[in-house]
């Protein structure tokens, strides 16, 4: 299984600290950079996605 997030929820959730750990992306930066947009989009797989607790 694989789970869609935006950037946007990332942040929204607090999520950024445990993204940056799980998977080595800062995801704040890149937007302030303008690498990335509120809307991109990331995808996860089912592990990522449990530890990031998107998924119970």
């Amino acid at each position: 299984m694989k789970v869609i997030i935006t950037a946007a929820e990332i942040l929204e959730r607090d999520l950024e600290e445990h993204f940056m750990a799980t998977t080595g992306y800062d995801v704040r930066g890149s937007l302030s950079y303008g690498d990335i947009r509120d809307d991109t989009e990331f995808t996860l797989d089912e592990e990522d996605a449990r530890t990031l607790g998107l998924l119970q």
